[in-house]
């Protein structure tokens, strides 16, 4: 019996040590990542992680973004699909469906990865050196859809509320859907990657 007990210490000893390094090799690899200036990857991991609070930390506080009003604007957008996110997942809420609840956790996730190259564009139009009106125009083209995204999320979360009241499952989707926030991604992430590379 002793000898079991033992076993029990030992392996939740062992497992825990196995959590305390693959949490250091995350922490490494996110810093490697910032560090070597791949702020796009950085982002990716603590998205993946479920890091939601240092994400916004990390926009905050370590991306080097031309100046302050494109940080803010950034952040504005993340936070308006996290908080989407958040008000999915309440699982309290009985009129939103679980395959909406996916839905929008699987939106919401294809566009905050898609913004992650916006943020690696920024920093690079933010560089000295750059032709600053040519610099200017692009980084203006970037955050017009951006402030728009985060307008329409924003629209999309208060109507599912509004309709949540309603107790109507159809209208929480047909406020998702009408939104077109998610649909931000497939729309304008080809143009303004081509616009970065060629124009």
């Amino acid at each position: 019996m002793l000898f079991l007990v033992g076993l029990g210490v030992y392996g939740s000893a062992l497992g825990g040590l196995g959590w305390a390094c693959g949490l250091l090799t995350r922490n490494l690899r996110l810093r490697r990542a910032l560090e070597g200036g791949f702020y796009d990857k950085g982002l990716s991991m603590l998205q993946k992680w479920r890091r939601d609070d240092e994400l916004t930390a990390t926009l905050r506080d370590k991306v080097p973004f031309p100046d302050d009003e494109v940080r803010q604007r950034m952040i504005a957008a993340v936070r308006e699909l996290l908080a989407l996110q958040v008000a999915a997942a309440d699982r309290s809420n009985p009129h939103i469906s679980e395959e909406l609840r996916k839905d929008i956790k699987r939106r919401c996730g294809q566009v905050l990865l898609s913004l992650w190259p916006k943020c690696q564009d920024l920093v690079l139009l933010g560089r000295p050196g750059l032709d600053s009106p040519a610099a200017n125009a692009k980084v203006s083209q970037i955050l017009a859809p951006l402030d728009q995204l985060a307008e329409m999320t924003a629209a999309a979360r208060s109507r599912i509320a509004n309709a949540t009241l309603a107790g109507s499952s159809l209208e929480i989707h047909d406020a998702l859907e009408s939104a077109g926030a998610m649909k931000w991604q497939a729309g304008e992430s080809p143009r303004i990657q081509a616009m970065l590379e060629g124009s």
